[in-house]
């Protein structure tokens, strides 16, 4: 769900509608059980950011396949359509047949999309679950995605049988200033510290620079 204003506050889409905007319609499984049976997703699995250049939404969801079971994120495009309204874009998926969650969405002023998630990718031999950082990138305007892999690590816990353990939390953000991402995630300091003798979630920032052309030609990418 959406709740739009227009004039800075002071009226909102609930004062005219009883349940604001209908962005999308996904099941999912999440919350329970915990996201690679460590991390109990309380903050939800979605996020949304404008585009600099146009004022459309941008939102991201968890949306669980029936089939495979597995928790994806999508996206979809609000866009303004003139007369006070917003027309609604097609789903289009950022992940794979992946489980995904804590996504943060991010656009710069040349308009590529930055999308930060985690996927859970099994267990070790030893147990503990092994989780991805991952930072997306679309260059039209969330068509396709191109991800990049920030740090792959083992929990630094297993499941302790508290519904409400949070290795992970949900405080994980990316912001655009200009045409360049700055994020921070929960990361685990042995991916960058191997000779660390602790196995503890540190907080890691992360930096990634885009082109300065405008969507339809070519971007670089620098971490």
């Amino acid at each position: 769900m959406l709740n739009r204003s227009t004039d800075g506050g002071g009226t909102w889409t609930l004062n005219t509608s009883a349940t604001g905007i209908i962005v999308a319609n996904a099941d999912s499984d999440q919350p329970t059980p915990k996201f690679c049976t460590v991390n109990a997703l309380l903050g939800g699995v979605d996020h949304a950011t404008v585009d600099p250049k146009t004022g459309d939404v941008v939102y991201v969801y968890g949306n669980r396949d029936p089939v495979t079971g597995n928790n994806r994120l999508a996206l979809r495009r609000l866009t303004p359509d003139g007369a006070g309204g917003l027309t609604i874009g097609p789903e289009i998926f950022i992940t794979g047949q992946v489980q995904a969650a804590i996504p943060s969405v991010a656009i710069t002023r040349n308009r590529t999309v930055g999308v930060f998630y985690y996927t859970c990718d099994g267990t070790s031999p030893s147990g503990f679950p092994i989780i991805t950082a991952h930072f997306s990138t679309s260059t039209d305007l969330g068509t396709t995605f191109f991800d990049n892999t920030l740090e792959s690590f083992l929990s630094p816990a297993t499941d302790n049988g508290n519904g409400r353990q949070r290795v992970l939390g949900d405080y994980q953000q990316v912001k655009a200033v200009g045409n360049t991402f700055y994020g921070g995630f929960a990361g685990n300091r042995v991916g960058f510290y191997p000779l660390s003798p602790f196995s503890i979630t540190d907080p890691i920032f992360f930096k990634v620079e885009t082109g300065k052309v405008e969507t339809g030609e070519d971007s670089d990418l620098l971490e």
